[in-house]
């Protein structure tokens, strides 16, 4: 009878640990499928403000067309010139040497420097012109891009005399910029641990055309020489590491970030929520900065006594 008792109590806590598991497994899948559907949500309606951001900048710009020379005298506040004769340009191609309704260009700026840069493609609208002015500094736009600063590689093992960088920006598998090498910058004495060395890149890339979205990552591979080869000119992977690009909002995530390395092989599919699952590196880490051309991110000078505190770890790592 005990061990009837015995053997009934065991099976009843290994069902209460399979309910238990079971229940985690459907929270788990549950929160994905949110976080998923949430992505999702973001996405469809960026789109639809690109959309309907579109449709208003035709219709302005329809709007904006020369009138007719009979009704020109009472909507302009001087005469037409010859170029009212002529057929009206189509809603979203203004001619660059027709004169414009809202910013005339100043006499230093003849109306052939502008021929010229546009020639052979289309030519901007004054609407296109006025938000070009208009924009935000700190804001991001796929258009101007994005600095990606590399600053330095910091405590890295003293064996190690020299590193070159490879990065690149995935979305999951699919590479949205392909990887572009950094050349071999030489180690010094690190001057926050003497005992270890640092990297001094110092280096800037504008990242272009990149769509916002919260799996699009920044990867970044440090090379170094391969051991027992006279020319070095071979190199193998000692380390990588990852930040995210976007947030979940679908904003540029700027800042001055301090990002741990972890060992090889690296993983470009990588999702940052199984980032605390790998294998670091202890105390190495890699100092960039994320900035728009106008953020104040973007002119922080560096010399080769910047600290590393003076760098952020993101919260994926």
């Amino acid at each position: 009878m005990d061990q009837f008792k015995e053997i009934s109590t065991m099976r009843s806590e290994v069902d209460k640990v399979l309910q238990e598991q079971r229940l985690e497994k459907i929270r788990r899948d549950f929160e994905k499928q949110k976080y998923e559907d949430e992505r999702r949500f973001k996405y469809e309606k960026w789109l639809e403000d690109q959309k309907r951001a579109i449709l208003e900048a035709k219709l302005r710009n329809a709007a904006n067309q020369p009138l007719p020379p009979s009704r020109a005298v009472t909507a302009m506040s001087q005469p037409m010139s010859l170029q009212s004769h002529q057929q009206p340009p189509p809603p979203l191609s203004r001619g660059p040497s027709q004169p414009s309704q809202f910013q005339p260009p100043p006499p230093s700026a003849p109306q052939t420097a502008q021929s010229n840069k546009t020639a052979g493609r289309f030519a901007p609208t004054t609407k296109q012109e006025e938000e070009e002015e208009d924009r935000d500094p700190n804001k991001y736009y796929p258009e101007v891009g994005f600095n990606l600063c590399i600053d330095f590689a910091t405590k890295v093992a003293r064996q190690f005399r020299s590193m070159r960088l490879v990065y690149a920006v995935y979305n999951v598998h699919r590479p949205i910029v392909n990887p572009s090498l950094i050349e071999v910058h030489d180690g010094e004495p690190d001057p926050e641990d003497a005992e270890r060395n640092r990297v001094f890149f110092n280096t800037s890339h504008t990242l272009k055309n990149i769509k916002p979205h919260p799996s699009a990552n920044l990867v970044i591979e440090m090379q170094v020489p391969k051991p027992q080869t006279s020319t070095g000119d071979k190199f193998i992977s000692f380390g990588w590491t990852v930040i995210n690009l976007f947030d979940t909002y679908y904003e540029l995530n700027k800042g001055k970030f301090r990002l741990p390395s972890y060992m090889s092989p690296t993983k470009v599919e990588i999702d940052v929520r199984d980032i605390a699952s790998l294998k670091r590196i202890p105390e190495t880490e890699m100092c960039v900065r994320i900035a728009t051309p106008g953020d104040v991110f973007s002119g922080y000078r560096v010399v080769n006594t910047s600290h590393s505190h003076e760098y952020t770890v993101p919260a994926i790592h």
